[in-house]
């Protein structure tokens, strides 16, 4: 996945010059030409990569779909294209500082954070895509992300408040699933509940009888999938009926084709108002791809729009007490300048998604 592939890799490709790039809306006329002296705000993406190139498009559609509505603000911006954060950022970064940017959108990739904070101080607000090394709390440092592992955390604090206490897990051999799984683990039992079983499933052939018979005898009242979309239509039906069973948007989402209702029926899982709610008013205003995208894309379009939003905010004050109706979710500025994103909670019922009020 694109999303993931961002929180993992850094790529390592030739050192290529940076130029910025005064942006445009899809589908509308070019933007003014941007004076690199006066403010602005600096999107700093890896557009000229081979392996994150596709995703920092769909960013920059988001950012540029976010321009296009006047109540967004009068700040402009400008893009600066890289090839490899690794190498490039820092000096873009530094081009951004010196050309009047007021405010900074990246980087995507943890490594690339963790060089910006070992480096600190922050000399101007920058929101990196991505989650900032734990425990780094720095001024001006922010953190916006898809991180399925935060997705984690917030189901859990949201299954403890409906009143579950003991949770079974049910995680596949990926990074990505163990960290998920391992993320609502440490909420979950932080909040003073129990994990009483903990199922791994094999990545080659697994045996979905002997994983029903394990879960059937699980002493739980609730299930957590840290599943992909694949696992989690083939593992649903092996679950026991009569326990809810949950899972983050990694493992299911609103696009999402069902073929065979049966197997999801009563599946519960949390997504951003951008895929669930479409025609919601805060939703609606912002203009869709003019290409059909895939689901990862559609989320780092939504990504794009709320970065620049945030940016915006960040503009008017370095420490602001920030909740905003996102695309992504409602956001909320936590303590250690990371981004809460309040996800909506939908399930099948009847081969259908819908919102439901958990």
């Amino acid at each position: 996945m694109r999303i993931h592939a961002i929180v993992l890799y850094v790529v390592a490709i030739v050192y290529m010059t940076i130029l910025p790039v005064v942006s445009r809306a899809e589908e509308q006329p070019a933007s003014e030409p941007v004076n690199s002296q006066k403010p602005h705000i600096a999107v700093i993406l890896p557009l000229q990569s081979k392996t994150l190139g596709d995703a920092s498009e769909a960013i920059k559609n988001g950012v540029a779909a976010a321009a296009s509505q006047p109540s967004v603000g009068d700040l402009p911006y400008m893009f600066y294209p890289i090839a490899d954060e690794a190498h490039d950022f820092a000096g873009a970064y530094q081009e951004a500082i010196h050309a009047g940017a007021k405010v900074v959108i990246g980087p995507l990739m943890l490594n690339t954070i963790k060089q910006l904070a070992a480096n600190a101080p922050v000399p101007v607000p920058t929101l990196a895509l991505n989650l900032p090394p734990e425990n780094t709390v720095l001024p001006n440092l922010f953190g916006l992300n898809l991180s399925a592992a935060a997705e984690a955390k917030q189901i859990a604090n949201r299954l403890y408040t409906a009143g579950f206490r003991r949770a079974m897990t049910v995680t596949q051999e990926s990074p990505l699933s163990q960290r998920t799984s391992q993320a609502f683990s440490t909420a979950w039992q932080g909040l003073g509940a129990s994990v009483s079983t903990q199922l791994l499933v094999a990545a080659n052939k697994p045996d979905y009888n002997a994983l029903r018979k394990e879960a059937s005898q699980c002493n739980c009242d609730v299930i957590f999938l840290a599943t992909d979309e694949a696992r989690t239509k083939l593992l649903k039906p092996f679950m026991p009926s009569n326990i809810p069973v949950y899972t983050t948007s990694q493992g299911f989402s609103s696009k999402t084709k069902i073929t065979n209702a049966v197997d999801v029926e009563g599946l519960h899982f949390f997504d951003m108002p951008w895929l669930l709610s479409p025609d919601h008013p805060a939703v609606m205003v912002y203009p869709r791809s003019s290409k059909p995208l895939v689901v990862e894309d559609e989320r780092l379009y939504a990504l794009g729009i709320d970065a620049l939003r945030v940016a915006e905010s960040l503009a008017k004050t370095n420490q602001p007490a920030m909740v905003i109706d996102g695309v992504t979710g409602q956001l909320t500025l936590g303590n250690d300048g990371i981004f809460v994103r309040d996800l909506v909670a939908a399930e099948v019922k009847d081969g259908q998604v819908i919102r439901s009020v958990q």
